[in-house]
């Protein structure tokens, strides 16, 4: 139930849905009447809608997550293992076309690629996320990973999967009981650079001994304060960047994490 919680919770925190949601909610005060909260919420809306759009709220929210975790410049030598957790692929095209679409974050399979020719002496362990709440006929992450590693450019077999997961908490406790003993030990834990201070947390409190990898960076090296965003991308990342802070809240009031905002020094 927590995790279908967490599902409705992300819907409604990302900004696009919350824009859409008040924008009705103001069209159903003004037709019921209600002239002045239907106008005001229309209007505290279209403001904020044009702020984040013309100001780098996005950048602003995500540089802080992408810098906790430095990169290392290659992976340790005392590894027992590597995790990679999912979170790129267009399940619905990918069933249709019978290949591996990815989409933004596709740098988290193309590492994970990388380090399996890198290191052929360590066990490397995919585990995708798993949405039954919002999931159509799309085909499931881990499973499209475990039948297409020669896509990669991978023998068959050379990526382990992990159970099917929910959410980032689930990820670190399925793939611990899928390893049993043989979880002890360090490993390198692949995710995307705004996602690492949440899943370094989670993964930490379940028990792992971490050490980040982080790729799929979206921030500037520098904080820009005045910027206009190209495009949507503004948007895009405003809606990664709320997410994410809310959801380190939220783990961190679930017990899922030590702290509210991680950091190497925790471990």
């Amino acid at each position: 139930m927590t995790s279908q919680l967490s599902m409705i919770v992300g819907f409604l925190v990302d900004p696009l849905n919350l824009f859409a949601l008040i924008a009705l909610a103001g069209v159903i005060f003004l037709l019921g009447g209600m002239r002045r909260l239907g106008t005001a919420l229309l209007a505290v809306q279209g403001i904020v809608l044009v702020l984040v759009a013309a100001l780098p709220v996005g950048q602003w929210l995500l540089y802080p997550l992408e810098r906790r975790f430095p990169a290392p410049e290659e992976p340790p030598a005392d590894l027992a293992g590597i995790v990679v957790l999912g979170g790129a692929l267009d399940g619905d095209v990918s069933r249709a076309r019978g290949s591996l679409e990815l989409e933004a974050g596709a740098e988290r399979v193309m590492a994970m690629a990388a380090l399996a020719r890198l290191r052929p002496d360590l066990p490397i362990i995919f585990t995708g996320p798993n949405a039954p709440l919002l999931q159509g006929d799309g085909e499931a992450e881990d499973a499209a990973i475990a039948r297409r590693q020669q896509n990669l450019g991978l023998a068959q077999g050379r990526i382990r999967i992990s159970p099917k997961a929910r959410n980032t908490w689930e990820e670190a406790v399925f793939t611990r009981e899928l390893l049993g003993e043989d979880a002890g030990g360090r490993w390198l834990l692949v995710t995307s650079a705004w996602h690492m201070p949440r899943a370094m947390g989670a993964f930490r409190q379940a028990g792992w001994e971490v050490v980040a990898y982080p790729v799929d960076y979206r921030s500037h090296k520098d904080l820009p304060f005045l910027q206009v965003p190209e495009g949507t991308r503004g948007l895009h990342d405003t809606m990664i960047g709320v997410k994410e802070w809310v959801g380190l809240a939220s783990y961190r009031w679930l017990e899922r994490t030590a702290s509210l905002f991680p950091a190497p020094e925790d471990g």
